[in-house]
């Protein structure tokens, strides 16, 4: 089995999008007010990455496993180091609490790794991670998926903006328009991006999947309150209820915005 990989820069999120995980998963794995062992998350993440990961293994085996990496650099001790994103819908590397890996080389062999680890599970001074879930409806779209276009068309909007200069063009109707799901919110002040878990409706997951299937390799658009709020490019399809995404402010701030308008009521 290929993990698979999804870069994501400061502008590709989201999304630090992390990634996309079965509904009744997600309701098992974090629970508002519960501590959360660092030890054992850190864990459970290291058996479940340990076979994929042999030391001594070379880099282009390493890539050839989980992709592309979305960064990499030398260290002070001359090591290579690659930093890799998981597939969106890889639900194994969710519920070990996976959302990627950084992996050190020496003479083009692994020498050490050690897990990225999703919002749900990334609790590691033992502090408790506390959840907030509530649901959205509207009769007007509240989040938009949209493809990125590199040609102008008729009835597509040019977007180049200080977080997203000469992205490309979106269109004025939206590939995907949600109009209706439920969101949770995770609040943990250590971290500089924030946190939100998108849940679709059945329908709406199937029509992203389908949209995302057919389009891998270009880029995703997130639209809240007018404004693109993440760009992602597609490794893999979208093919599951929910989405896990990491921003930062003010992209966050927008999102929320906009699902806290049409909020329906909290989800206990």
């Amino acid at each position: 089995m290929n993990p698979g990989s999804l870069r994501f820069g400061i502008h590709f999120l989201l999304l630090t999008l992390m990634l996309v995980a079965p509904t009744a998963c997600r309701r098992n794995e974090v629970n508002p007010g519960d501590p959360v062992s660092a030890d054992a998350i850190e864990q459970k993440a290291r058996r479940y990455l340990q076979q994929f990961l042999h030391t001594g293994e070379s880099a282009t085996n390493i890539i050839a496993e989980f992709g592309p990496p979305f960064d990499q650099d030398r260290t002070e001790s001359g090591e290579l180091r690659m930093d890799f994103f998981l597939a969106l819908d890889n639900r194994e590397a969710r519920a070990a609490g996976v959302g990627g890996l950084t992996a050190f080389f020496r003479n083009n062999e692994l020498s050490r790794w050690y897990p990225m680890l999703t919002p749900a599970f990334s609790d590691i001074s033992n502090k408790t991670i506390s959840a907030n879930q509530a649901m959205f409806k509207s009769d007007r779209p509240v989040i938009e998926f949209d493809l990125v276009r590199e040609v102008k068309s008729p009835h597509t909007t040019y977007i180049n903006t200080a977080g997203f200069p000469s992205l490309g063009y979106i269109p004025e109707s939206p590939d995907l328009g949600v109009r209706s799901g439920d969101y949770t919110t995770y609040d943990d002040s250590s971290n500089s991006l924030r946190t939100i878990m998108i849940s679709l409706p059945q329908v709406d997951a199937d029509t992203l999947n389908a949209l995302t299937s057919n389009n891998i390799g270009k880029k995703l658009a997130v639209v809240a309150g007018s404004q693109v709020v993440m760009v992602a490019p597609l490794r893999s399809p979208l093919s599951n209820t929910d989405l896990m995404l990491r921003l930062p402010d003010p992209a966050y701030s927008t999102l929320l915005s906009a699902l806290r308008e049409n909020a329906t009521r909290t989800v206990h």
